[in-house]
């Protein structure tokens, strides 16, 4: 789903270049010490659960994500192995700590890194960067069930909604449309968008930090 309307950009699924599950190509510098590895994420959705599934020290897991084919199967693939995860360290006692950090990445490095990555996308692919930048005075909104990352509304059923209805009836967070829109608010106003490098060091356990090329 992409629709253009007076007041909102509206999106959803790997068909709409503003969405996350959109193919493109990301290519981003890691460090891992003193050693550097260059990577080329399939989609920010790609590079989002990656990232998750190394804070999460399942880093088997998430070198092997990157060969999914599609970014849906990257997020299914990365919700499985933590459903499972989460499962097995529950049998094991070791449950309640694995949540925990799974809690603190949401809570505190989700958003940060998502952003990051919009924000390398917005460099890479000139359409997506055409539409934030003659639309940056309006809302984005990701039509999804989800009442977190979306607007709460699912896109099969919203794509007949009229605007103003879609708007009225979204009822969720719509975070990752926030999050869109912060990024074309900032390139409103620089030219090129400017990569402010992300130290997760400390949070990967020293693997990786993020570097710009």
């Amino acid at each position: 789903m992409f629709r253009v309307g007076k007041q909102a950009v509206f999106f959803a699924g790997e068909d709409s270049t503003v969405s996350n599950l959109a193919p493109v190509r990301i290519p981003v510098t890691v460090r891992d010490g003193d050693v550097k590895h260059k990577y080329t994420f399939k989609s920010v959705e790609h590079g989002y659960q990656w990232a998750k599934l190394h804070w999460l020290r399942l880093h088997q897991d998430a070198e092997l994500l990157l060969d999914m084919t599609s970014p849906m199967s990257a997020m299914k693939y990365a919700r499985r192995i933590i459903d499972y995860e989460h499962h097995n360290r529950a049998v094991h006692g070791d449950g309640a700590a694995f949540k925990e950090r799974l809690d603190l990445f949401r809570e505190y490095y989700a958003e940060q890194i998502l952003r990051d990555l919009i924000l390398r996308k917005a460099n890479q692919d000139q359409s997506f960067r055409a539409i934030l930048s003659t639309n940056s005075h309006k809302q984005f909104v990701e039509v999804t069930s989800s009442s977190y990352w979306g607007n709460g509304l699912a896109a099969h059923k919203a794509k007949n909604y009229s605007e103003a209805v879609i708007l009225q009836r979204g009822k969720g967070e719509n975070r990752t449309g926030r999050l869109v829109g912060s990024v074309a608010e900032q390139l409103r106003w620089e030219e090129e968008a400017i990569l402010v490098p992300l130290n997760y060091a400390p949070f990967f356990a020293g693997y990786p930090a993020w570097m710009d090329h």
